[in-house]
């Protein structure tokens, strides 16, 4: 599989869809390489958001609470509908030291305890505004680029935000160009085991200076037995 993504000057509106797409991936640094051992998912504040607006809407409330205080409470799960754009991977990739991992959107995870999996309209809050948790679900035009679908939840006060997901929710992972050799020996060592419970496609970001773009093509590598695990051979 080759993906090909060119410079978006005029980026058209994606249409939208009445169900999310199989597969939605998500952006990681190396910091997170823990995800292999128990995998999971991070029901972020948007506190910690880079978009100081994000989820930000003066007027809604969320189960009678005004939105300063609710605010607090929300969950959001940042995912996006494209594992090849340049700029994500090297904001939220580490500058592609990192990896990003595909998960199905089937998983329990994204509908259970209330959450809602829906895409981001990137445009001006409508007014009146959504009720609920809705208005987390626009952004100013300026993240188009993200092609973001998120998956927003509300948790108790005190609730952990890490929440399990099954290894075969994981469907693909994409190591990126310049990832650390010691840190991809880590991940296959997790991923590759026949006994590991993961079944996913293993790809590569490469990098393409000619067309300026990312490839995603699969894997060449693997762990070399010769080297007492700790290299990588070609397969």
């Amino acid at each position: 599989m080759i993906i090909n993504t060119s410079p978006r000057f005029f980026k058209a509106r994606r249409p939208h869809r009445d169900t999310p797409p199989p597969i939605l991936y998500k952006y990681y640094s190396p910091e997170r390489l823990s995800i292999f051992e128990e995998p999971s998912v991070r029901f972020s504040s948007p506190d910690a958001f880079n978009d100081a607006f994000d989820s930000y809407a003066p007027d809604v409330r969320i189960d009678g609470e005004p939105i300063r205080t609710a605010r607090q409470n929300l969950g959001i799960v940042c995912l996006t509908e494209e594992p090849n754009d340049h700029v994500m991977w090297v904001h939220y990739g580490a500058q592609h030291t990192g990896f990003v991992i595909g998960f199905d959107t089937s998983d329990e995870v994204f509908k259970s305890e209330g959450a809602t999996l829906d895409y981001v309209r990137y445009e001006p809050t409508p007014k009146p505004m959504p009720t609920g948790i809705r208005h987390c679900f626009y952004k100013g035009e300026e993240w188009d680029h993200e092609s973001e679908w998120r998956c927003v939840r509300v948790f108790p006060e005190g609730q952990l935000r890490d929440v399990p997901v099954k290894k075969t929710a994981i469907r693909e992972l994409i190591i990126g160009r310049h990832m650390k050799a010691y840190h991809i020996v880590q991940i296959l060592r997790h991923v590759e085991s026949s006994e590991s419970g993961f079944k996913l496609d293993l790809n590569f970001a490469q990098l393409d200076s000619i067309s300026r773009s990312v490839q995603v093509t699969p894997f060449p590598l693997t762990i070399c037995t010769s080297c007492h695990g700790y290299g990588l051979r070609y397969r």
